[in-house]
């Protein structure tokens, strides 16, 4: 874990789309680690689908069948799963954001 921290303090984090098989890449000239968010939600999300799909299924198997899946969706595919995933956070941190607002303001009293 040592090493890890003193990575995190040096290197420089940027978010985007790389490329449908691609979760992230390291720039070794820059220290410059690129992660394509979107696509890593968006396999954690099939990945949960098909444990819904084949709920007998061993964890290799969905692993598997996860790989395969992704592999054939197209990137309009991805793009539309990746909104909806999105959606949800979004909606989910409003709420958080009104749950704290409200606490803090329980607690002003």
């Amino acid at each position: 874990m040592k090493k890890i921290r003193e990575f995190m303090k040096v290197c420089k984090l940027e978010f985007g789309w790389i490329d449908k098989n691609t979760f992230g890449l390291y720039d070794f000239e820059t220290k410059r680690v690129k992660i394509s968010l979107a696509l890593a939600l968006v396999d954690i999300f099939i990945h949960e689908a098909i444990h819904e799909f084949n709920p007998n299924a061993t964890e290799k198997e969905i692993i598997k069948k996860t790989a395969r899946k992704l592999n054939r969706l197209t990137r309009k595919d991805i793009k539309e799963i990746g909104r909806f995933i999105w959606a949800c956070f979004e909606n989910e941190l409003k709420l958080y954001i009104q749950k704290r607002k409200a606490d803090e303001n329980e607690t002003q009293r």
